[in-house]
């Protein structure tokens, strides 16, 4: 299993809410990829990140075109973005405390 982290940084919070806002129609995009394993959308201090899971490279690459291609044309001002510093890497290991439930949960970090 591969993993790619999208880190788009200097988005402007606007931008940032719009994106978080649809976890479902990103997921929902992203596992319509062959190979595709999984995705987390996390909103970072200063911008957002993408995360998604899948066999191959060609994948998680694919994965990365079809949220941009999402995002420039759902998220107003998203083409204003600065391109994002990617990282792939094998997954290793993994720990599978996550909780989709808000609120404080031992090891989570809940709010900046």
């Amino acid at each position: 299993m591969l993993a790619v982290i999208r880190l788009y940084e200097h988005v402007a919070p606007t931008v940032a809410r719009s994106v978080i806002a649809a976890p479902d129609q990103v997921e929902s995009l992203l596992l319509g990829v062959p190979g595709a394993a999984g995705s987390f959308l996390i909103r970072t201090r200063d911008g957002i990140a993408l995360v998604a899971l899948g066999t191959d490279e060609w994948c998680l690459a694919e994965c990365g075109r079809r949220f941009r291609g999402w995002a420039e044309a759902n998220v107003p001002d998203f083409r204003s973005a600065e391109e994002a510093a990617i990282w792939v890497g094998e997954v290793v290991g993994s720990v599978t405390a996550l909780s989709t439930e808000p609120g404080p949960a031992e090891g989570h970090i809940t709010s900046y």
